[in-house]
């Protein structure tokens, strides 16, 4: 018999049966000497998403191929290399930025220094589902775009809960099924690339001219994105849900997409109109960062920001 105060001991029933945990060994990741468990949900019965606290030693090495989505948050700077895919990242992997990859990656890494991160694995059957309610797609329409090193405060936010839940893991076995959605939705909207398919559900419906003139006229007031993509839905009168239906079948993006080519547009007015530094058009345009605004609008315009003015100028 289980001793203890009984108050804590089981009100709430677990919602899966043991047998369905998530366990790091699903995760097809190495927990070898060079990369210790400090604390994991191995035993808790959590079933959606598996999460470990884990101390890195230097090494060099490549993952296996992923069978879950892997996210982590380094609780130090990492010193490191990543070659995924022919790309490579080398510098450093900030405290607290967020690094993902897709199932089905595998890297080469080398790790110049020692770290303790949280790791975090969610389902391939979750990035499935939510994927499903979001986008009303196969699943293989939609591809989430692996990345290293990213500032994602609202994932670095649902990646810290885990990292409570593992810290004070009573009643957990139900509540990682939420927080594993979430972290799913949150990729899908800000991380996922949507190939050009017809809609799985048949002719949906769109957003009229004139809440698209709301839509784009709230957004570029807003690009820094200090807002909730629920506000820009109530601004126009429609729920969360039809709204985002509603705008993917009419723009072919989710809003974050959307917001992001309004971005670089106004980044571009701003190079081709002004004189300003790029730092300084980086955060007229909503950008974190200088290197932020390079990124997306490398990948926009296919040459960097600098290379764009140059031209134009010359």
């Amino acid at each position: 018999m289980m001793a203890g105060n009984p108050r804590t001991q089981s009100a709430v029933l677990p919602r899966y049966p043991a047998t369905q945990e998530f366990s790091l060994k699903e995760t097809s990741l190495d927990f070898s000497s060079y990369r210790r468990v400090v604390a994991s949900s191995d035993g808790l019965g959590w079933s959606d998403l598996a999460a470990a606290v884990t101390e890195v030693s230097p090494f060099e090495g490549r993952t296996p191929r992923l069978t879950s989505l892997w996210l982590t948050l380094p609780y130090n700077d990492a010193h490191s290399e990543l070659n995924r895919n022919g790309r490579v990242f080398k510098g450093i992997m900030a405290r607290n930025s967020v690094s993902m990859a897709a199932p089905g990656i595998d890297d080469r890494i080398i790790l110049l220094n020692t770290i303790r991160c949280l790791n975090v694995f969610i389902r391939e059957s979750i990035i499935t589902e939510i994927a499903g309610q979001m986008f009303r797609r196969p699943v293989r329409n939609v591809e989430i775009l692996s990345f290293a090193g990213t500032v994602d405060p609202a994932l670095s936010y649902l990646l810290r809960a885990c990292r409570e839940l593992l810290a004070d893991p009573d009643g957990s076995h139900y509540r990682n099924a939420y927080l594993a959605q979430a972290i799913a939705a949150q990729v899908l909207a800000r991380h996922a690339q949507l190939h050009d398919l017809p809609l799985s559900s048949g002719v949906q419906s769109t957003l009229s001219a004139a809440q698209m003139r709301r839509i784009d006229e709230f957004l570029e007031s807003n690009l820094g994105g200090n807002f909730q993509f629920g506000e820009l839905a109530t601004s126009i009168g429609l729920s969360r849900t039809i709204f985002f239906s509603r705008f993917l079948a009419t723009t072919g993006r989710t809003p974050h997409q959307y917001l992001q080519v309004l971005r670089v547009n106004r980044a571009r007015r701003l190079l081709e109109e002004t004189s300003a530094s790029l730092a300084e058009i980086a955060v007229a345009a909503g950008f974190s960062d200088q290197s932020h605004l390079a990124r997306f609008f490398k990948r926009h315009f296919g040459v960097s920001p600098g290379r764009h003015r140059a031209c134009r100028s010359g």
